[in-house]
C-alpha cells in the first residue's frame, strides 16, 4: 500500500495578527482571513441573524423552555462555524 505522510503544518500569526499556515515551505492564509477580505464583519451580523431566523422557523426549539430555546438560537451561528472549522481541519493541505 502506498501511503503518503501528512506534511507538518506550522501555524503562525502575521504582523497584522492574521493566522497563517505553513506546510512544505508554502504559506496559506486561514479561511477566516480570506473570507473577511470578501465579506467584511458587518455582513457577518446579517449572516448570523439569518441562521437564527431559519432555526426559529424550522421549530428546532419545540418542547424547550423559553430560556433553552433562546440559548439554542443564540448559539446557532457558533455551532455552524465550529462545524465548518472542523470540516476545514479535515481537508488535507496540498503538497
Amino acid at each position: 500500500m502506498n501511503e503518503t505522510a501528512t506534511p507538518a503544518v506550522d501555524v503562525r500569526e502575521d504582523s497584522a495578527g492574521r493566522r497563517v499556515y505553513e506546510a512544505n515551505g508554502v504559506r496559506y492564509h486561514s479561511v477566516t482571513t480570506i473570507l473577511e477580505a470578501a465579506y467584511p464583519r458587518p455582513h457577518l451580523a446579517g449572516w448570523a441573524a439569518s441562521l437564527v431566523a431559519n432555526a426559529a422557523l424550522d421549530d428546532y426549539y419545540e418542547g424547550m423552555s423559553r430560556r433553552e430555546a433562546f440559548q439554542f438560537l443564540q448559539r446557532r451561528p457558533y455551532r455552524y462555524m465550529r462545524s465548518r472549522a472542523d470540516l476545514g481541519r479535515a481537508v488535507p493541505l496540498p503538497r
